[in-house]
């Protein structure tokens, strides 16, 4: 062996030990960041009756409620046409996804949305920080996930060759 340099097996154990330490570190951090993507709060106008907001012409901005029945809200911008959308809250129902009307918007400034009970409206700003968060847990439980296959790996790789190394017995 070479001075200074580390054995083979050794190098790689020690890869093992930190993909597989990183591995199982991501896994629940993902975990927390997909939990506590959408906070409530950021973002989000509570609608008691009339609400006002603003929006660029374009941007998706969304109605949901906490109710279980269906209500009615209108959007009337400043500039444009009023528009009326039907809302209820899935929460208990087997769809997943955003619980509420997601709309581009149609007008460019302010609006104000009247409902007949309480409502939120969710700004643009929502859903882009909302998906940021989730793609960013999706790329950690996949390199998560990967380091924990390549150590198994790895373990198995190194299990073969001790059993091939060692002489058989009887």
């Amino acid at each position: 062996m070479v001075a200074g340099k580390q054995p083979k097996i050794l190098r790689w154990f020690v890869l093992w030990v930190v993909l597989t330490a990183l591995g199982l570190l991501w896994l629940p951090i993902s975990l927390l960041v997909m939990g506590t993507s959408h906070v409530g709060g950021y973002g989000q106008i509570p609608v008691a009756n009339t609400a006002r907001f603003e929006v660029e012409q374009g941007e998706e901005f969304g109605l949901r409620t906490g109710v279980d029945t269906l209500i009615d809200c209108e959007v009337r911008p400043e500039a444009g046409e009023a528009r009326s959308f039907s809302i209820m809250d899935h929460r208990h129902s087997r769809r997943g996804g955003y619980d509420g009307v997601v709309q581009p918007a149609w007008f460019n400034g302010a609006a104000t949305v009247t409902c007949e009970q309480e409502a939120v409206v969710d700004l643009p700003k929502v859903f882009t920080r909302d998906s940021v968060l989730r793609n960013i847990s999706y790329v950690l439980m996949s390199a998560g996930a990967a380091c924990l296959l390549f150590g198994v790996f790895r373990l198995w790789q190194r299990g073969r060759r001790i059993k091939r190394a060692s002489p058989a017995t009887f």
